[in-house]
């Protein structure tokens, strides 16, 4: 099993009526997807997911936090703010990451705010 792996873009600056390119990756059920917290602070990383239909859950991390998965059905593009303490693998392999997966194909991408 081979995951897919996804990084962020940031923002360094937000301006008004000035659009950021975000980079989409494919993504299937077939393997899960480790999504780079890199060096984003709490709240400050969004997950953009585009699908028909999808579920999409995020794994609990292995901090104190990480208690539960949470899973979600979607229908077009949604946008998951992501709290690092319940979704964060903080020891283990792979360290830094947040894994999420798929119940069919969808298009996943990544962004840091600043």
């Amino acid at each position: 099993m081979a995951a897919t792996e996804i990084k962020g873009d940031k923002i360094t600056k937000l301006d008004l009526n000035d659009p950021k390119a975000v980079v989409m990756t494919a993504v299937t059920s077939a393997d899960p997807v480790y999504i780079d917290f890199g060096t984003a602070g709490d709240e400050k990383l969004v997950i953009l997911v585009n699908a028909s239909g999808t579920t999409v859950t995020l794994k609990k991390g292995n901090g104190i936090q990480g208690v539960a998965d949470v899973a979600e059905t979607v229908n077009g593009l949604a946008a998951i703010r992501v709290d690092s303490g319940l979704f964060k693998k903080v020891t283990g392999t792979p360290k830094g990451i947040i894994e999420m997966t798929v119940s069919s194909a969808a298009t996943v991408g990544l962004v840091q705010l600043p």
